[in-house]
């Protein structure tokens, strides 16, 4: 046995359903089969995974968003 043994959530323990954000500043290295991107949702999972015991699960869903050079910046009110 660990120092830290997981066991299942308890019945009374609630589900979170947590969502992973990564970002990248830049397109450089985008390329490659592993970037960052890949490391830092990982590094998200894993820590997630960690938390079961608290009742915490990932949600499965991936999402490619434009790259930060494609998304219109929203003018500010008294820009308009």
């Amino acid at each position: 046995m660990t120092a830290r043994q997981k066991t299942a959530p308890a019945a009374t323990t609630p589900v979170r359903r947590c969502a992973i954000y990564t970002r990248k500043s830049t397109s450089a290295g985008l390329e490659m089969d592993f970037n960052s991107l890949d490391a830092q949702r990982e590094a998200c999972e894993r820590y997630i995974q960690n938390q079961d015991i608290l009742g915490w699960k990932v949600i499965a869903e991936k999402r490619e968003a434009k790259p930060a050079e494609q998304v219109p910046v929203a003018t500010a009110p008294e820009e308009r």
